[in-house]
């Protein structure tokens, strides 16, 4: 438990350097009503029912989001997990986005995921959202369908995660291992970014404006601060 723990002890500092006043005040702020909307109060842990509940989210997606930003396996996010989680979605690079995507949608957390897992996955993102981006369930040959969107129901939607995972496994699964190796699933993101956004594009419950946007911008200055707000420098003892 020592390494790891000087290891996550290592990446909230690094992360917390890279982020700015404003930005680490704003990821504060919604921890804190993360915490509040459970009936607590500032600066304990957040559990799952709240944390699914703050962000909307359909509970199989939940569930794989928080097991992300659980660094310490113990059920429980605190402050500092949620600071290096939420940094990654509100401000991280692609590729970073990727590697935290990655691991939501690797159910089993092996090294890589499977055509199961993938479907699993789509499915929970897709019912939840009732919303399918047409040109990734005509990619066969490489046809365009021109980014049209539309609405899905039954088996049209279970038709296309089949067609979108076809797809996937034939033009990304370049080692052949029957699974998509990290590389090989932010591959695929970046030929259908629409993936990203759509997990990524639930708002917190009650909160003004979208977090959605957010998720895939690194634009400070749409953030406000709060300076009442204080922010700690190293992770606090579990």
């Amino acid at each position: 438990m020592g390494g790891s723990e000087s290891s996550f002890k290592r990446n909230y500092e690094e992360t917390v350097s890279q982020l700015s006043t404003v930005q680490l005040r704003e990821i504060t702020t919604h921890f804190h009503e993360v915490y509040a909307k459970a009936g607590g109060s500032k600066g304990h842990l957040v559990d799952r029912e709240a944390f699914s509940q703050y962000f909307k989210l359909p509970v199989s997606v939940g569930e794989r989001l928080f097991e992300a930003f659980d660094a310490h396996r113990n059920g429980k996010i605190s402050f500092e997990e949620f600071v290096c989680g939420l940094a990654v979605l509100l401000h991280g690079s692609f590729s970073s986005k990727c590697q935290l995507l990655f691991q939501v949608f690797n159910i089993h957390g092996d090294e890589g995921i499977s055509r199961e897992e993938l479907a699993t996955m789509l499915h929970a993102i897709l019912q939840s959202t009732n919303t399918i981006v047409m040109a990734v369930s005509q990619m066969g040959g490489g046809g365009g369908g021109g980014g049209r969107s539309a609405v899905m129901k039954g088996e049209d939607r279970e038709q296309a995660i089949r067609a979108m995972v076809d797809s996937a496994f034939r033009n990304c699964d370049i080692t052949g291992t029957g699974k998509l190796l990290p590389l090989e699933f932010e591959y695929w993101v970046r030929r259908h970014p629409q993936i990203l956004d759509t997990l990524l594009s639930f708002e917190p419950r009650e909160r003004r404006g979208t977090l959605g946007p957010l998720l895939l911008s690194s634009d400070e200055g749409r953030f406000t601060s709060d300076p009442t707000i204080s922010v700690p420098l190293h992770p606090s003892p579990l």
